[in-house]
C-alpha cells in the first residue's frame, strides 16, 4: 500500500470520546474534583462553598448536584443526601446525554443512603428502647 493511502486514511479514524487529558481538565471536572478532594479531607465548609460555585457556574451540569449529595452524606446529613441523589436522578432523566444506567445509578445511590438512614434510625430506637427499661440503682 502506498504511503499516501495510509496517510489519507488516518484522519478518518476518530476516537469515540475525547482523550482523557481533554476530559479531566475541563472547568467542570476541575471544580468537581476539587469538591471531592475537600470532602475526602474533611474540609466540609470549603467543599460546600465549592459546591455552591459549581452549581451556580454550571447549572446545566449534574456534577454540582452529585457532589452536594456526596458532601451531605459525608457530613452525616443522610436525609438531605437522599433528596439530592433523587434530584440527580431526576436531572439525568430530564436532560440529554444520560442513559438508563446513569439514571439507575443515582436511584441506587439514593436507595443505598436510605438504607443507611433506616438502619441508623432503627439503631437509635433500639438504643432508646433498651435504655428506657433499665432502672438506675437507688443511691
Amino acid at each position: 500500500m502506498p504511503k499516501e493511502a495510509k496517510a489519507s486514511a488516518w484522519p478518518m479514524r476518530q476516537p469515540a470520546t475525547p482523550p482523557l487529558w481533554e476530559i479531566a481538565y475541563d472547568p467542570v471536572s476541575i471544580l468537581s474534583n476539587e469538591v471531592n478532594a475537600l470532602i475526602r479531607a474533611g474540609r466540609f465548609e470549603e467543599a460546600e462553598e465549592a459546591c455552591r460555585k459549581l452549581l451556580e457556574a454550571y447549572p446545566e451540569e449534574i456534577a454540582g448536584i452529585r457532589r452536594s449529595a456526596q458532601l451531605e452524606e459525608a457530613r452525616g446529613n443522610l436525609e438531605k443526601a437522599v433528596e439530592l441523589y433523587y434530584r440527580a436522578r431526576d436531572f439525568a432523566g430530564t436532560h440529554d446525554g444520560f442513559d438508563a444506567e446513569v439514571i439507575a445509578r443515582y436511584a441506587g445511590e439514593a436507595r443505598r443512603v436510605e438504607g443507611r438512614l433506616r438502619q441508623l434510625l432503627a439503631d437509635q430506637q433500639h438504643a432508646q428502647g433498651s435504655g428506657s427499661t433499665a432502672k438506675e440503682p437507688a443511691p
